[in-house]
């Protein structure tokens, strides 16, 4: 797991924080959302190549967000 630490939020500048979404045992991912404004990357599931969490963080970094 990485430990790359997230950017302030590329539209209010607040800060952002992990959330992991877990249905079951099988099925989970993770997202990042701003604080202050509520903007968020979409929900990544892990597969092989990436762990969820880590490519949530990196799209938040890159400024790949929905809202």
């Amino acid at each position: 797991m990485s430990d790359t630490k997230l950017k302030p939020c590329p539209f209010c500048g607040g800060s952002g924080h992990v959330i992991i979404k877990t249905w079951d045992i099988f099925t989970h991912g993770a997202m990042v959302e701003c604080e202050s404004c509520g903007a968020r990357t979409v929900l990544v599931e892990p597969s092989c190549e990436f762990a969820a969490k880590d490519k949530a963080v990196e799209l938040w970094n890159r400024r790949v967000v929905n809202d």
